[in-house]
């Protein structure tokens, strides 16, 4: 695929995002709030070396890291050599005390092919001892140790968590470029616009493929058609500052969101988070299938190709293994450069969701 930023690279045939698409970027969905999903706690610092501006967020997963730094104009760390490693270990893995430190290597596209969210190469790295080995099987973020560790400075790949089996944090660490971050990132909450529907019956802890097939079978379309009846679907409710679920953490869940583009996109990915698993339909076509019982981080995962000019549907099958559970979902994109700006309808003009007797007028635009 080829754009004004060139040739991105492909892993398993999807483009990844480079961090020139940062300066252009629109939210054009993100369930739960305007604010980021981890705040800075640091001040910005710029290392001398490349000029790039970092700063340090507060606990978080990698995803929701990532997304705070994506909505700050820029993304996780990329590390090129062992003076931007030092930099970054000195500056922030004391921070308010010992934490570890993510930045953007993962390889949670494809196990073992690892990159860099910048879309930069892998020229370096840092490895502690044995690492990485995806010990428990999910283990596909990247994050520096901590001051006193055994391995202090030095990379190990880690689960979906926001804090380590000690209870201490992982902090994001962003990093900016000012020559190419100067177009904040857009977003808007859409929590109020979000319809769920929880079937009769709770079915926690059974796996995903096997529960809510009565409903689906008497509801073929609840997945791929905009126009399907959702008279009996209720508003998403917020259970955390980012995330939605349903009136209760019963399962299965489903969610549906409607809404529009005007542009064609050069480029759109998705990050999410969900505890425990999701089935993620984008105009009926499956992108995430996530089965693993337990709480994972989602992306980023390119899907430009699934989105077209006009309606778009989202649609998400959920399911809670036990315990709380909660469902985050973020798509950022970039218009095609022949669109010159950026005035994606997006969630911005927002089309609500169809129900009997009509379809509801788009919002303005608050962009």
């Amino acid at each position: 695929m080829h754009n004004q930023y060139g040739q991105l690279p492909k892993i398993r045939g999807l483009p990844i995002v480079h961090r020139s698409l940062a300066r252009a970027v629109l939210l054009l969905g993100g369930i739960g709030h305007v604010a980021v999903a981890a705040a800075p706690i640091s001040g910005w610092v710029t290392n001398p070396g490349n000029g790039h501006q970092y700063a340090l967020l507060d606990a978080s997963s990698w995803v929701d890291a990532e997304v705070a730094a994506i909505r700050l104009g820029g993304h996780l760390a990329t590390v090129r050599n062992q003076a931007e490693q030092d930099f970054i270990y000195q500056n922030f893995g004391s921070f308010a005390g010992p934490r570890l430190l993510w930045i953007g290597l993962h390889d949670n596209l494809a196990e073992g092919q690892y990159q860099w969210t910048s879309g930069e190469t892998v020229a370096y790295t840092a490895w502690a001892a044995g690492e990485p080995n995806n010990g428990f099987g999910d283990e596909d973020f990247t994050a520096l140790y901590y001051p006193g560790h055994s391995q202090q400075s030095l990379w190990n790949d880690w689960q979906h968590r926001s804090l380590d089996p000690i209870g201490l944090p992982f902090g994001g660490v962003v990093e900016i470029d000012p020559a190419d971050s100067n177009v904040p990132p857009f977003s808007l909450d859409a929590n109020s616009d979000w319809l769920t529907l929880t079937p009769a019956g709770d079915q926690t802890g059974q796996p995903i493929h096997s529960v809510g097939l009565a409903y689906e079978a008497a509801h073929p379309n609840w997945n791929s058609d905009p126009a399907f009846d959702t008279s009996t679907w209720q508003q998403a409710q917020l259970v955390t500052a980012e995330d939605i679920w349903g009136a209760t953490p019963a399962g299965p869940v489903y969610f549906r969101h409607v809404f529009s583009v005007d542009q064609p996109l050069s480029d759109a990915t998705l990050l999410a988070t969900v505890d425990d698993d999701a089935l993620i339909y984008i105009n009926g076509q499956l992108v995430v299938s996530d089965a693993n019982g337990r709480a994972t981080g989602i992306g980023p995962l390119d899907i430009t190709s699934y989105l077209t000019t006009g309606e778009n549907l989202i649609a998400i099958k959920a399911q809670n293994a036990g315990g709380p559970a909660s469902l985050g979902f973020h798509v950022f994109a970039v218009p095609e450069p022949s669109s010159g700006c950026l005035a994606l309808i997006g969630l911005a003009g927002l089309l609500a969701e169809r129900r009997r007797g009509g379809r509801a007028a788009a919002r303005p635009s608050h962009g």
